[in-house]
């Protein structure tokens, strides 16, 4: 049974993202968003429906992908999951 899990995100929240990103003044910046609560690439597919299609894991691929946030001098946001 496939075990991945990974961040998901709702599309505003990215969308909000890359237009404050783009209103600041600040140049060569890396962002990187997520919202901590990993979930089963599973659990997905079981709300999209359908058949499933397992396939290999690519190398380097980890089982969890946590989308690490951290907080900083350049403010904060709420997105629809909550502040970052």
């Amino acid at each position: 049974m496939e075990r991945r899990a990974a961040i998901f995100l709702y599309v505003t929240d990215v969308a909000r993202a890359f237009y404050a990103a783009a209103l600041t003044d600040r140049t060569g910046q890396i962002y990187n968003l997520g919202a901590g609560d990993p979930q089963p690439v599973n659990r997905l597919a079981e709300l999209l429906g359908g058949e499933r299609v397992y396939i290999p894991k690519r190398p380097g691929e980890p089982d969890c992908n946590l989308g690490e946030h951290h907080a900083d001098s350049h403010g904060t946001w709420a997105g629809a999951a909550g502040e970052l």
